[in-house]
C-alpha cells in the first residue's frame, strides 16, 4: 500500500546533520531580529540581524550558562558543536547541539517576555520552529528535555518508571533523572556516584521491604550495591572480587544500569505498601453481594 507524503516524512530516517543544519540556517542566516540604530543623518532607522548576531553583539555575556566562554563560537568550538562539527553525521553531536540551542533560545524568549531587550523578533514562528524541530526529533529518538531547578534544560532518555519514581520521591528526583541523561552514557564514575546516593534511600526502606515479603528483590539490590564497586572497592582491598576486576567498563556499566532499574522497582514497591491495605479492603468489598 502506498504511503502518503506525511507518513513518509514521519517515518523517514533521521539524518543528524540535516536536522542540525535546518536549525543552523534559522539561527545563523535568517534575519529575524529588528532593532533601531541611531544615525547621524537620518535619525533612528531599523536594522535587521540574525539570532546569532544578536548574541554576538553582547547578549551572550548575560547568558546564565555561558561559564567561561566569551561568545557563541567560543562555546560551540569548545563543546564540539561548531559549524564544522555538525557536518559529522553523529547522534551524539546532534544531541549536544540540540541541548545548547534549546537553552540559548529559551533564554532569548525569557528576555523578550520580560521586555528586557530593546529588539523585536520580526517572525517569532521561526524561533518556535527551532524548539519544535528539536522536540520532534528527540521524540522520535525516545529522548526528552527536562528542566532542572536552575532553569537549564537537559536531554534525557524517556523512561516512564524513572519519571514516576522521581515524582514520588522529590528528594531523589535530580539523581534519578540525571542517571538517564544521554550524556552519562559511558560515564561509569558518575553513574556510580548517583547509585551511591540512591543507595542511602534504599537502606532506609530495606526493613519495610523485607518485612512485607519483598526480601528477594531487597537482597539482590543490596548485593549488587555491595559487590559492583559501588559502595565498596571491589577492585582492591578486602572487598575485591575477580568477577568485577575482570569486567570491562561496558559490562560494568550494563550492571550499573540494571542496579538502577532494580532500585527503581524497590522504590515503587515501597510506595505500594502505602496503599496495599486499601486495595485489600476494596477487594473484600468487591466480594459483597448487592
Amino acid at each position: 500500500m502506498r504511503r502518503n507524503l506525511r507518513e513518509k516524512s514521519n517515518n523517514s530516517k533521521i539524518i543528524y546533520t540535516d536536522e542540525m543544519q535546518r536549525i543552523e540556517t534559522i539561527f545563523t542566516n535568517t534575519q529575524l531580529v529588528e532593532y533601531y540604530k541611531d544615525h547621524d543623518y537620518v535619525g533612528l532607522y531599523p536594522q535587521y540581524t540574525s539570532i546569532k548576531s544578536l548574541f554576538d553583539s553582547g547578549l551572550f555575556v548575560e547568558y546564565p550558562f555561558a561559564e567561561n566562554y566569551i561568545n557563541v563560537d567560543d562555546m560551540r568550538y569548545s563543546l564540539g558543536i561548531s559549524k564544522e562539527d555538525i557536518k559529522n553525521n553523529k547522534c551524539e553531536i546532534m544531541l549536544d547541539y540540540f541541548e545548547f540551542m534549546y537553552n540559548l533560545i529559551s533564554f532569548l524568549i525569557s528576555k523578550l517576555s520580560k521586555h528586557k531587550l530593546n529588539v523585536t523578533i520580526v517572525n517569532s514562528k521561526y524561533v518556535i520552529k527551532i524548539l519544535d524541530n528539536i522536540n520532534n526529533t528527540l521524540d522520535r529518538l525516545n529522548y526528552e528535555l527536562v528542566c532542572d531547578e536552575d532553569g537549564y534544560h537537559y536531554i534525557t532518555e524517556k523512561d516512564s518508571s524513572a519519571t514516576a519514581v522521581a515524582e514520588l520521591y522529590p528528594d531523589l528526583s535530580d539523581k534519578i533523572l540525571e542517571y538517564r541523561r544521554y550524556i552519562l552514557k559511558g560515564n561509569i564514575e558518575r553513574k556510580c556516584e548517583i547509585l551511591n546516593g540512591l543507595a542511602n534511600k534504599f537502606e532506609a526502606i530495606r526493613p519495610a521491604l523485607k518485612k512485607n515479603n519483598f526480601s528477594e528483590i531487597e537482597s539482590k539490590a543490596g548485593s549488587l550495591l555491595n559487590n559492583l564497586n559501588i559502595r565498596h572497592n571491589a577492585k582492591e582491598g578486602k572487598y575485591s572480587n575477580n568477577c568485577v576486576i575482570n569486567m570491562s567498563n561496558e559490562e560494568l556499566e550494563t550492571w550499573y544500569d540494571r542496579t538502577y532499574d532494580l532500585l527503581l522497582i524497590c522504590f515503587m514497591f515501597y510506595h505500594y505498601l502505602d496503599y496495599r491495605d486499601d486495595i485489600k479492603n476494596l477487594n473484600q468489598n468487591f466480594q459483597n453481594k448487592v
